[in-house]
């Protein structure tokens, strides 16, 4: 059985040494046909390969339609500078502008501008608290205002308000509780409530209401956790909310068209089946049921019908190639067919077309160059 803890901080290392109240139909054929429809015919494609191979880097759908995958690392560059686009209708990927500061295990976020920012992770000065955004227009990079502390493997939300709150993560091998916001009128940082437990590898996700749920992740005590709580950017307080069933790490959360949000797998940092639901509007949880296949660092992708595609991980015994479909309206997941790779560490893109794009990625020591893309 792996644990997840170990390989996502050493993944790197390792190489080298108020919302609606219903649900939209998950898809306009019947459940029998939707099921035949993805057996019959592979909903999986091969695409043209990224220039470098790389794990642990980002993939930003622009307003153009492009995706910019940056950063990340492979066996033989520990930190990748570099950044390419990916052209989805020509199926193409071209360079870029480099990142002025190579780096892996950072997060990115398109603001309202358009422009992609870019922060902490680890580089060949250590973990980094620098932000950078790139600029469609130009191809190229500029520094921003940096963030008060480090962070790896933090999470990053931009909010309704247009500004973009960074929590948790680790610094220098300290988990953090402390949450800032980033101001792309100002270029510069301010610090908000801190969140009631230290998180790193958490997930967090914006609600309806403005407001960002955080679930589970690692302590600082050492232990994976089923807590979760809700940042209110009204106020810039956290609230702790019931936990979970299981301590989660390695998970995902999606919130749904109904306003609930989707948690799977990742029980104790392990592959792990099991599926909960969080309901904002009574703040309770309730179980669903578990995945076809247990998982741990796989992603969650929602489609335009409102299903939910889950991809890749590792499980008990092996990586995971497999997909699957969740299903709101039936409550059920559904077969979505196997990727030509299995993969842990990738991304996992919905694309203006409402395809999956789904770069690199690790599969035990070896990292990937190649790209599919998923079509529902």
């Amino acid at each position: 059985m792996k644990t997840f803890k170990q390989s996502v901080l050493m993944a790197g290392f390792a190489l080298l040494a108020g919302g609606c109240q219903y649900e939209v139909p998950a898809h306009t054929l019947p459940p029998e046909s939707r099921e035949a429809s993805l057996t019959r015919e592979s909903p999986w494609s091969l695409n043209h390969t990224m220039e470098t191979a790389r794990q642990l880097h980002t993939a930003t759908v622009l307003s153009s339609g492009e995706v910019l995958v940056a950063g990340g690392n492979n066996p033989y560059q520990f930190f990748l500078q570099e950044a390419e686009l990916y052209n989805p209708y020509a199926d193409t990927w071209y360079p870029t502008g480099s990142l002025n500061l190579a780096r892996w295990g950072h997060t990115a976020a398109e603001l309202e501008s358009g422009q992609v920012l870019v922060t902490g992770g680890a580089t060949p000065e250590g973990w980094t608290a620098t932000a950078e955004l790139y600029d469609p227009r130009t191809g190229s990079w500029s520094e921003t205002g940096s963030m008060s502390e480090p962070r790896l493997l933090h999470t990053m939300t931009r909010l309704d308000s247009g500004q973009v709150l960074v929590t948790g993560g680790y610094d220098s091998g300290t988990i953090l509780s402390g949450a800032e916001l980033y101001d792309p009128r100002t270029g510069s940082w301010t610090r908000t409530g801190s969140m009631n437990v230290p998180r790193a590898e958490h997930v967090a996700t914006l609600l309806y209401s403005g407001e960002v749920l955080v679930t589970g992740g690692w302590s600082s005590d050492g232990s994976f956790l089923k807590s979760a709580e809700l940042y209110d950017p009204r106020t810039g307080k956290w609230t702790r909310l019931g936990s979970m069933s299981v301590p989660r790490l390695g998970h995902t959360a999606t919130m749904l068209y109904s306003g609930k949000v989707l948690v799977t797998g990742g029980a104790e940092g392990h592959a792990d089946a099991t599926v909960e639901l969080y309901d904002p509007y009574n703040r309770k949880w309730t179980t669903l049921p578990s995945m076809n296949a247990p998982r741990v660092g796989h992603l969650a992708t929602q489609l335009y019908s409102g299903e939910v595609l889950v991809t890749g991980g590792a499980g008990t015994e092996d990586y995971e190639a497999s997909a699957e479909l969740y299903d709101p309206m039936r409550n059920a997941w559904i077969p979505a067919g196997s990727m030509s790779q299995a993969r842990t560490f990738h991304t996992a893109t919905r694309l203006h077309t409402g395809e999956v794009l789904v770069t690199g990625g690790q599969y035990f020591e070896e990292v990937h160059a190649g790209v599919e893309r998923f079509s529902p």
